[in-house]
Parts: C-alpha cells; structure tokens; sequence
C-alpha cells in the first residue's frame, strides 16, 4: 500500500510492436525505471497483433485509450491548483542516469511551450494543459536538456 503522497510522478508506455499499454507511479522522478524500461514483448501478442487486419485501427484505439488511462491516473493523484515545476539539475550523475523522457534543444525561445515553466519555475496549468503535456510526455514529467543561450542546461519539469 503507499500513500498519494509518496508518489511524485506517473510514466507509461504503449507499444505498437506487441499492441499494449503499460503505466507506473514513480516515487523517485528520474531515478526510478519507467515502464520502457522492464517492458518485455510477449510472443504470443506480437503473433496476435501481426496478424491483425485493421492494425492501424488497433493501434490508434490503443494509443487513444492509453493517453485516457495516463490522464484518469494523474488526476487521481493531482488534484487541486495543478502546476508545471521546474528545478535544475546539476549533478551530471542524476543526468547520465535519468529515466524518462528528454527534449533537447539547441536553445530556449520564447515560441516553446517550455520557456514560460523554466523562466518563471513554477507555472499554474489548465486542464487541457495537463491533459496535453501527459500525453505528449507519456506521463508527468520531463528533462529538458538546453545546450546555448541564457537558459542552457537541465532543467526538470514535472507536474505538482
């Protein structure tokens, strides 16, 4: 049993290859494996989705339900003012071992949808907002990696 509290985070994978969906609640964000990380195929359900006729079909409905699953899930644990939080991170440990999903960029600008969170560190979202970062990170949280410019370096976003 563990606490709501315990939990910093939520990851999930959908895998076109074997056509299933698998998520899990992250208590150490970054230093925790993600599902990706133990997923294993099953032979008998890559066999079952190869012979499908409307694959593509099974595939959207898989993703469409996975990304419902993974944001059922984060609003079950974030309720209240949701926020997107940023810390930087300078260990390069921490870096080299982080478990999740990256986004690097050569530089910040003010068009990325990142540049408000690491600016101000702490940002209020809407719901639809939660819902499109969820989806497009597959779970809560994120390591934005900045290579120029007055923002360059890790920054870690993660919804509170």
């Amino acid at each position: 049993m563990v606490s709501k509290r315990d939990i910093q985070g939520i990851s999930g994978c959908s895998c076109e290859k074997c056509l299933s969906f698998e998520f899990q609640y992250i208590m150490r964000i970054g230093e925790d494996g993600t599902p990706w990380d133990k997923h294993l195929h099953n032979p008998h359900m890559i066999n079952e989705a190869n012979n499908l006729q409307n694959r593509s079909a099974k595939e959207h409905e898989l993703r469409l339900q996975a990304n419902q699953s993974l944001i059922r899930l984060a609003n079950s644990l974030f309720t209240g003012k949701v926020r997107l939080v940023v810390e930087p991170v300078l260990e390069a440990t921490f870096i080299a071992n982080f478990h999740g999903p990256v986004i690097k960029l050569d530089y910040l600008t003010s068009d990325h949808w990142a540049w408000s969170p690491i600016v101000n560190k702490v940002v209020g979202i809407d719901e639809t907002s939660m819902n499109n970062f969820i989806v497009d990170m597959a779970g809560s949280f994120v390591l934005i990696s900045v290579q120029n410019g007055s923002y360059s370096g890790h920054h870690l976003i993660y919804i509170s």
